[in-house]
């Protein structure tokens, strides 16, 4: 794992393949890179590093919004604070997707933060308010919503 130095919430997981079977060193290969993600459950930095106080207060304040979306939370409850992503495909406001899992969910205030949320099996082939969420993936950062 890798931590965004300018602020110690963001992480990126990475796998590398090592040019040196006794250590790691910088001319191992990358192999693997998973997309940024926000660990709201990082201990704050000390005072005095280099990290961008304004950006970190921000985030923990999105960390609230983020935090009312887990298991047991209506269909209803999640739209208010975040949309589906479309996948760049331009759609009405009101169109609804065909039910899928996972689904992805962009966040209304800055829709580059995003979760992967999974519901209870539902019996219509459209998504329906009621629908109880089983599982959310970390937030995520994609730095090209909409792609």
């Amino acid at each position: 794992m890798f931590v965004y130095r300018a602020c110690g919430l963001i992480n990126v997981e990475v796998d590398f393949h090592p040019s040196n079977t006794k250590q790691a060193g910088p001319t191992d290969i990358l192999t693997n890179l998973s997309l940024p993600y926000i660990d709201f459950a990082a201990v704050p930095p000390p005072a005095d590093t280099n990290q961008d106080a304004a950006l970190l207060q921000e985030l923990r304040a999105v960390q609230a919004d983020f935090e009312k979306i887990k298991p047991g939370v209506a269909r209803a409850e999640l739209v208010k604070l975040f949309k589906q992503d479309t996948g760049g495909v331009a759609a009405p406001p009101d169109y609804q997707f065909p039910f899928q899992q996972p689904v992805i969910f962009d966040y209304r205030r800055c829709d580059c933060l995003m979760i992967e949320v999974d519901f209870d099996p539902s019996d219509s082939a459209m998504p329906r308010p009621t629908d109880v969420i089983t599982k959310v993936s970390k937030p995520h950062i994609n730095a090209w919503p909409g792609v």
